[in-house]
């Protein structure tokens, strides 16, 4: 697994991208009600564009977090699988019943 797949970012980056990103969803859920309900009903509308915002945020996280989830996982596994070939000399799951596996 390349490490590059791992989010790099300091808390610093996140507090100065985060204005960004409000921007963003507020800009998106303007245009996506209005497209939806007709002109000026996003404005009309403000607790329609706060539940918006705060799905489009959940979803975003929910993502991120199951990626993040996921390519630990993968990366556990390859160090587990590095522990099991150093120590039994091949695949984990090759030498079940073997005397020497704990």
């Amino acid at each position: 697994m390349d490490d590059d797949e791992f989010v790099k970012t300091s808390i610093a980056d996140s507090m100065r991208e985060a204005p960004m990103t409000v921007h963003e969803y507020l800009r998106r859920a303007k245009s996506d009600i209005d497209d939806i309900f007709g002109a000026g009903y996003a404005q009309s509308n403000p607790e329609l564009v706060s539940a918006y915002i705060q799905t489009a945020a959940a979803d975003f996280n929910t993502g991120s977090m199951a990626k993040i989830f996921g390519l630990t996982l993968l990366r556990l596994e390859d160090i587990y699988q590095e522990i099991m070939e150093e120590k039994f000399g091949g695949h984990a799951l090759a030498n079940i019943g073997d005397d020497e596996y704990p």
